[in-house]
């Protein structure tokens, strides 16, 4: 699922919207003196997937299951938030894939297992804006740069086809961009989703192909504002 120009283009239009309907629903109140604006704190899980361009493996894709947290923070506005957010996320998974390497004839293929494990950990911090659009509906969108750490080993059970024990580990910046909707099911306490997407020059790259971090997430959050 790598990151294309439709899923950036997508999450720009919806920043646009938030905006627009925020200003033609009221305009931004000012807080009194001494009021204190909230933050809203969210515990998030996200789905990924990873493809990889192999054509001897099983399996064409990673799926990764990431756990993290953000908080946003706003400045300015009442119904029309402006403000930054900031927050992590992060995924660690051990999974096997079959090679199927050639050997002899053409029509000869051993199955060899890989087993991969994961560890991939992004900090993230940018503006957003947010509207409310009804008494318990919140739709927000925000962008900005990321710090992505990843780490893959890959170790193949048979060395039969030298296909050796491999370790990287890499740092890389990026950017993001999110959009989502909460629906509070409590005055303080909501549940909501969005998607995210990310564009990274953090890659992979070994005997068993290669994998770029980067596409699109679908993110799942509660959050409590405090």
């Amino acid at each position: 699922m790598a990151l294309s120009i439709t899923h950036l283009r997508s999450i720009s239009i919806t920043f646009l919207a938030v905006a627009v309907m925020g200003m033609l629903w009221t305009p931004p109140a000012y807080p009194l003196d001494g009021e204190k604006k909230p933050v809203y704190c969210q515990a998030i899980v996200s789905l990924m997937e990873l493809e990889q361009d192999s054509p001897n493996l099983e399996e064409d894709s990673y799926d990764l299951t990431f756990f993290g947290a953000a908080a946003q923070k706003p400045l300015y506005g009442d119904r029309l938030e402006f403000g930054f957010e900031t927050g992590g996320n992060f995924s660690m998974k051990n999974d096997t894939d079959v090679l199927y390497a050639s050997v002899g004839s053409p029509n000869t293929n051993i199955a060899i297992d890989i087993d991969n494990e994961w560890f991939l950990f992004d900090y993230f911090g940018g503006g957003y804006v947010a509207a409310t659009l009804a008494k318990r509906l919140r739709l927000y969108a925000g962008a900005g740069p990321l710090l992505i750490y990843g780490s893959w080993t890959h170790e193949p059970e048979e060395n039969d086809q030298d296909l050796d024990d491999e370790t990287e580990s890499h740092l890389s910046a990026g950017l993001y961009a999110r959009a989502g909707l909460e629906v509070f099911i409590f005055d303080r306490v909501s549940l909501g989703g969005g998607v995210r997407a990310i564009a990274t020059g953090l890659d992979f790259d070994d005997d068993a192909g290669e994998i770029d971090v980067e596409g699109a997430q679908v993110f799942f959050n509660f959050t409590f504002k405090i």
